[in-house]
């Protein structure tokens, strides 16, 4: 074949099939082979155009895909329900989706969908209208082309579509654009931000029998950085120093590199990532000493020991770069590795700090803004509000926000009230110190006794900055930096300790900015560890050990014993878990949990994490109750699940590698979860050899072959599972077996892996790999 004008051969299209005339066999072990049947569309490309490739279209409903790779609606389904996505998404940068009109008579809607609004599908079978971020309409009845902009059908037709337009949605530059035969038609008035991605190609068929043809994507699976922001957990100065950390957040989840939630190294992060000046691209460096590891699966966390070395790590100045060493891939469709740049640098080094707004009652918190929406009179005034995640054990320290507005009235200040929610409300008279801004342009303040309010101590404008700042025992209110308007001296002292607190009679409190220095460093997970009760599975009587690395504030109490509810509020995993729990600190450091009635769990060695739940009623902070609350995604967990009565530790895991195209593989542990489909979740097609014959199968076990099709890049599948001994029989011929425990091949038989399309004798049987054996005589391979 040859790629030139006259090619008529389409990826994705075009498919192969045995022609029969001469039978196919698999090489070698031709006794048992069946002849090849069935067929394989073909993949890659004969060459990049501007017109992208063929869509591969995943969670096709109510609709078939024809051999031209058209979607085809279901000639009984209700409207709308055909649906179809494809099988990659658009994770940040530009990307187009284009058709071409068939029928013009067909109502239809295709363009860029949200993961997140393919909920839709799991209650309903479709994706309806509102969940299209950016697309195109055709109406039947008149063959107009509409817009589909952010779940909005706009009413002005852009045009009457005729067969064989094509028409395409595309990021362009930050635009969402649809261009008719290569005209543009319209450009959505909102721009295109990181928060857009990822997005899907999708389509939804009204017209029964409806026909979309000649569906086309462009983009390349490559994981984008949508931020890069600096932090410091012991905010002990405002410059570059130890105990600082970056955040390396992509859009996507990523495959981490490869590697797991541990720490990776120096060496790894090197490996993972660089950084470079933004204005002269020059590289820079981090310092002596520095770690990481990926909290999530979309973000990836620098922390430092020792800055020396390092030189011009600005704010404002600095972007990441994926290393391209070790290559960061998408997690679900492994394509392209990650290599743009990151935003430029944002965040902080210590000291100035956005306040992180928590517990808010009557009012809703955007990122670092407080909103009070509605105003009521009577017993409703003054209980909208909410108070800052950090507390001040001791010294000095200040607020400031900027007026954005003269008709609002809103205060903050410093309160000594240390309880979750004070009333439960956020009164302005708890505050011990703080400044209201009132209607029109004057400023008040409160403090103690409760209730002792100053009036008209100056005015205000709009783009003022009001500080409220404690100074040893005296707290000022000043604007602009300027002199004193107010000063107050508690008189038996500040109340240690202190937290910024904010209350809104009507409007809003916009990125206040505390100055809060020397906070107790957050309690940080560093081991979960399971112990199982012999049965391989969380059960009833397994118990769970979550470690922290210093002293806590043991909440609701040390000592005791608190059920369900009290473990629900400290603590979240990431798996699902239904039962009954028992939780008690043993120490301050360490909290152990056993469970005492469960009913269904997804809990796993080696897949579950834990983590505190900050922003719930039970915060663990430090054993002083000072520093931030403790917020940070522990490791996978470890230890054992014990089956039988036996000391061994039995549930294991074990990593298969899937090459593109068919793998003879096999699994060396018995898997908890045994089913084809969830042991193999990315393979095309499972087969056992049943009977002489290769058959589809459902169920794996350990001792049995498996060629398993991937259609994907090369991947690995994580197996959980038990290690047991076992055994597995070899008849005259061959067989086709695997083992659970690596072995030299028996004497006298001959043994053969597969390496590709091809197969070559080995003297060493592996884990994880299937084999053809041939034994002229009975025999047994045992482990």
């Amino acid at each position: 074949m040859t790629d030139d004008e006259d090619a008529t051969l389409e990826s994705g299209v075009t498919t192969v099939t045995a022609a029969g005339t001469l039978p196919i066999k698999q090489e070698g072990p031709t006794n048992f082979s069946p002849q090849a049947n069935g067929f394989a569309v073909l993949q890659g490309l004969f060459a990049e155009d501007e017109n992208g490739v063929p869509i591969v279209w995943d969670g096709v409903r109510e609709a078939v895909v024809d051999a031209d790779n058209s979607l085809v609606g279901s000639a009984s389904a209700n409207e709308w329900d055909p649906l179809g996505c494809s099988s990659s998404s658009l994770s940040a940068g530009d990307g187009f989706v284009q058709f071409t009109v068939g029928n013009s008579d067909h109502s239809l809607v295709v363009g860029f969908v949200q993961p997140r609004s393919l909920h839709a599908i799991n209650q309903h079978g479709n994706i309806v209208i509102e969940g299209y971020e950016f697309g195109v309409r055709i109406t039947n009845a008149t063959s107009h082309l509409l817009p589909v902009d952010n779940g909005i059908t706009v009413s002005q037709p852009l045009a009457v579509v005729s067969p064989d337009d094509v028409i395409r949605m595309e990021y362009s530059g930050g635009l969402r654009i649809i261009t008719l035969n290569g005209i543009r038609l319209y450009t959505s008035p909102r721009a295109v931000t990181n928060d857009v991605y990822p997005v899907l190609a999708c389509a939804n068929l009204a017209t029964q029998g409806a026909v979309l043809y000649n569906t086309r994507i462009s983009w390349t699976k490559r994981p984008a950085i949508s931020s890069f922001i600096a932090g410091d957990f012991d905010h002990q100065d405002d410059t570059y120093s130890a105990g600082d950390y970056f955040q390396i957040t992509f859009g996507t989840d990523t495959d981490r590199g490869g590697h797991g939630g541990n720490y990776v190294g120096q060496a790894g992060v090197d490996e993972l990532f660089t950084i470079e000046n933004l204005f002269n691209g020059g590289l820079q460096n981090f310092g002596a000493s520095y770690n990481g590891r990926w909290i999530n699966a979309h973000t990836f966390q620098i922390e430092i020991a020792d800055v020396t070395n390092a030189a011009g790590i600005e704010i404002g100045k600095l972007r990441v770069k994926p290393a391209g060493t070790r290559p960061i891939l998408d997690a679900v469709d492994p394509g392209s590795p990650a290599d743009s740049a990151s935003p430029v640098l944002e965040g902080t080094f210590g000291i100035l700090n956005r306040v992180a707004w928590v517990d808010a009652v009557d009012a809703t918190i955007y990122g670092h803004t407080l909103t009070r929406e509605t105003f009521a009179l009577g017993d409703d005034l003054w209980k909208a509000g909410a108070h800052s995640s950090s507390i001040l054990a001791a010294g000095s320290a200040s607020v400031t926000i900027t007026a954005n507005a003269t008709d609002e009235i809103r205060a903050i200040g410093f309160t000594s009230q240390t309880n979750v929610v004070i009333g439960p409300y956020h009164e302005v008279t708890t505050l011990e110190f703080g400044v209201t801004l009132e209607r029109g342009d004057t400023l008040h303040t409160y403090h103690t006794p409760p209730g002792r309010y100053t009036r008209h101590i100056g005015t205000y404008a709009v783009g003022d900055e009001i500080t409220v700042a404690l100074d040893g025992t005296t707290y000022t209110v000043s604007v602009n930096g300027g002199a004193p308007l107010h000063s107050y001296t508690p008189p038996t002292g500040p109340g240690y300790p202190l937290r910024v607190r904010g209350s809104i009679l009507l409007g809003t409190l916009q990125d206040a900015i505390a100055t809060i220095p020397n906070p107790t460093a957050t309690p940080r997970i560093t081991s979960f560890v399971s112990d199982g009760n012999n049965d391989g599975v969380l059960s009833d009587g397994d118990s769970l050990e979550i470690t922290f690395d210093s002293p806590t504030n043991t909440p609701p109490a040390a000592g005791n014993l608190w059920q369900t509810k009290i473990v629900d509020d400290l603590f979240t995993f990431s798996e699902d878990l239904d039962a009954d729990l028992i939780g008690s600190w043993s120490s301050a450091s360490v909290f152990n949990i056993r469970a005492v009635d469960v009913r269904s769990s997804s809990i796993a060695v080696g897949l579950t994490t834990v983590k505190p739940n900050p922003n719930g009623p039970r915060p663990i902070r430090s054993a002083d109750g000072a520093s931030f609350r403790s917020f940070e995604t522990s490791t996978m967990l470890t230890g054992t699940m014990r089956q039988g009565g036996s000391s061994e530790a039995v549930v294991e895991s074990a990593t298969i590698l899937l090459n593109p195209g068919w793998n003879l593989v096999s699994v060396p542990l018995t898997p908890l979860q045994p089913a084809a489909s969830l042991v193999f979740p990315t393979a095309n097609q499972v087969m056992a050899l049943i009977d002489d014959d290769w058959a589809q199968t459902d169920t794996i076990e350990v001792g049995s072959g498996y060629l398993v099709f991937h259609s994907g890049n090369a991947t690995s599948v994580t197996l959980l599972g038990e290690r047991s001994s076992g055994s597995v029989s070899l008849d005259p011929g061959w067989n086709v077996v695997g083992v659970g425990a690596t072995q030299a091949v028996p004497a006298g038989a001959v043994a053969r892996a597969q390496n590709g399309d091809r197969h070559e004798t080995v003297d060493v049987l592996e884990e994880g790999k299937g084999y053809w054996i041939y034994v002229e005589q009975p025999a047994t391979l045992s482990w």
